[in-house]
């Protein structure tokens, strides 16, 4: 395996090449590859992964979404619901104003 400076681009015979794409592991000058996700790649990887059917991931994250969306919404109802019935719960006297004024 030759060093990475004697290596020339896979596209441009006369450049040195810059990088090895970890997708088809040839060798390209810095105009023939992109950065996309902390990767270097080339053009033919980079279209190969935007083609890709999407992962099982991604594609329910909004589904993920809503759920908790709705999970949050039914928890914060039953603590004011429970909040509400414990109120109920106390008893009138409990309710009934206090006097602070002092007795001569």
């Amino acid at each position: 395996m030759q060093t990475l400076t004697k290596q020339r681009c896979y596209n441009h015979a006369r450049r040195e090449a810059a990088v090895r794409c970890p997708g088809c592991h040839k060798y390209f000058c810095r105009e023939c590859v992109s950065e996309h996700e902390e990767q270097l790649l080339c053009i033919l990887c980079l279209q190969k992964q935007r083609t890709s059917p999407a992962t099982l991931k991604e594609r329910l994250r909004p589904l993920r979404l809503l759920f908790r969306t709705a999970l949050t919404f039914v928890l914060l109802w039953l603590a004011f619901y429970s909040l509400g019935k414990g109120l109920l719960l106390l008893p009138h006297a409990f309710h009934e104003p206090v006097s602070y004024e002092s007795t001569p």
